[in-house]
Formats: structure tokens, C-alpha cells, sequence
């Protein structure tokens, strides 16, 4: 396994550990959160959830 490999995989694991809960779109109506912080942190969420997916 090469070192970027391990990388990859460390970053994986780490995302996975990780992982903040799904982002509530209420939390935008309610003015708790700016739809650009709504989008940026469910694009966070998102990707482990298709990681998760394909493993």
C-alpha cells in the first residue's frame, strides 16, 4: 500500500468517526443558520453518507 493510499484511507476512517448529523433546513427558516452555512455543512454530511453507501 502506498503512502497516498494510506492517506486515503485514514481520511476515509476519519470522516466516518466524524460524521455531524443531517443539518435541519429548519434551522434556516428560523434564522439559526445562513442557508450558505445550511448547504456547506449538508455537503459535509452528504459525502460521508455516499462514502458509507459504497462501503
Amino acid at each position: 500500500m502506498t503512502d497516498e493510499q494510506r492517506d486515503l484511507l485514514e481520511n476515509l476512517l476519519e470522516a466516518l468517526e466524524s460524521q455531524p448529523e443531517e443539518p435541519n433546513y429548519d434551522d434556516v427558516n428560523n434564522h439559526l443558520m445562513s442557508y450558505d452555512e445550511y448547504v456547506g455543512q449538508y455537503h459535509d454530511w452528504f459525502l460521508v453518507e455516499q462514502i458509507k453507501d459504497i462501503l
